[in-house]
């Protein structure tokens, strides 16, 4: 875990002051911190955030970075407290000399948003579960990068899919783009 004994805060930070020096000139590569941080207390995830961010900016890097909340990153839990501190609490304290950066969320379908079974909760579940998360970034100012998504291949999923990408489009102010998850069932 970042922030462990094992991953301290200023290892997680070297690292990417370290390979953001090598993508520095590249102004197309963006930064994800992390794939899904959980297991971990939100304010120590942020900590690390922060600390990265400064590494990377240290380092001459003005890429976009992507920051994923804790707890999987769920849009649909975004001001959730389920899991500890919410991480819309923690990530309105974040912040970056250039203002380049962006949150990614992830946001699965079904019934518990772990895109573990093969049903689609409703036509309009994307729309709804990304709608508390776009009204935050709204408030906050602050855009957004849906990292995974996807939906099983059947009627009801590809009108979901259908209806949360039309609410991406109309909340364009918000969302960056998205990435489509495509390993797994």
């Amino acid at each position: 875990l970042v922030g462990s004994p094992e991953v301290p805060i200023g290892q997680f930070a070297d690292f990417w002051r370290r390979l953001s020096a090598e993508f520095a000139d590249e102004p197309l590569a963006w930064f994800g911190l992390m794939n899904e941080p959980n297991g971990l207390p939100t304010k120590q995830w942020f900590e690390a955030a922060q600390a990265a961010i400064d590494a990377i900016r240290a380092a001459g890097a003005e890429n976009l970075i992507l920051v994923p909340g804790n707890a999987y990153t769920g849009a649909h839990s975004w001001t959730a407290t389920w899991y500890g501190e919410s991480n819309a609490q923690h990530a309105a304290s974040i912040t970056d000399p250039l203002d380049h950066w962006a949150i990614e969320v992830h946001q699965y379908l079904d019934g518990d948003s772990s895109c573990s079974k093969p049903e689609v909760k409703s036509v309009t579940i994307g729309s709804e579960r990304l709608a508390g998360f776009v009204q935050w970034c709204r408030e906050h100012k602050r855009q957004a990068f849906l990292g995974e998504f996807a939906v099983p291949d059947t009627p009801i999923g590809k009108q979901a899919l259908s209806d949360m990408l039309s609410s991406m489009e109309r909340d364009r102010d918000v969302w960056l783009g998205w990435t489509w998850w495509a390993a797994g069932a």
